[in-house]
């Protein structure tokens, strides 16, 4: 991205026969956000705006243009927007952010996705394809990977990181 915002993401659909394959876990790090931010879900006023300081997972197959990236990726099926209080809740006076969370989508394929981060008042900032097990691509500022049947290691991360990042 032009942005300056790099980021990593792993994400993580459990496609074991007894699971909700339309959950997908997520953990990531990110860096070049704005600095000091810190969202009423950790107690402060930042990140208000529609898609502030998200991190979804796009309809789109690109990430050339917001048409390319499309909206968030889930069945419309459901009442509500998954995507909308996914948030990460503050960066550190760098602008940087480690983010967790599963989100029940409804949809079941996401590689060849997008995954995108906003910033603080909702414009898109990182973007990168999501692409199916393997290594991300290092060349590009911003990559992210599906990695099968691996939701009880983002359950693991999430639960180590909650109290010692935050």
């Amino acid at each position: 991205s032009d942005s300056g915002v790099n980021a990593a993401v792993t994400l993580a659909v459990d496609e074991s026969d007894d699971a909700d394959s339309s959950e997908i876990c997520f953990f990531g790090t990110a860096s070049g956000l704005e600095a000091n931010l810190l969202s009423e879900v950790a107690g402060g006023s930042d990140c208000n705006a529609t898609n502030g300081c998200g991190v979804h997972v796009h309809a789109g197959t690109g990430c050339s243009s917001s048409a390319e990236q499309g909206g968030h990726y889930y069945d419309t099926a459901l009442s509500v927007d998954p995507w909308l209080t996914v948030i990460y809740g503050r960066t550190t006076s760098s602008g940087e952010t480690f983010f967790v969370d599963c989100v029940t989508t409804g949809v079941e394929e996401f590689a060849d996705k997008v995954f995108l981060l906003h910033a603080s008042d909702g414009s898109r900032v990182s973007c990168g394809p999501i692409e199916e097990e393997g290594d991300p691509d290092t060349s590009r500022a911003s990559s992210f990977w599906v990695a099968s049947s691996a939701i009880l290691y983002c359950s693991i991360i999430f639960g180590l990181v909650a109290d010692a990042w935050m």
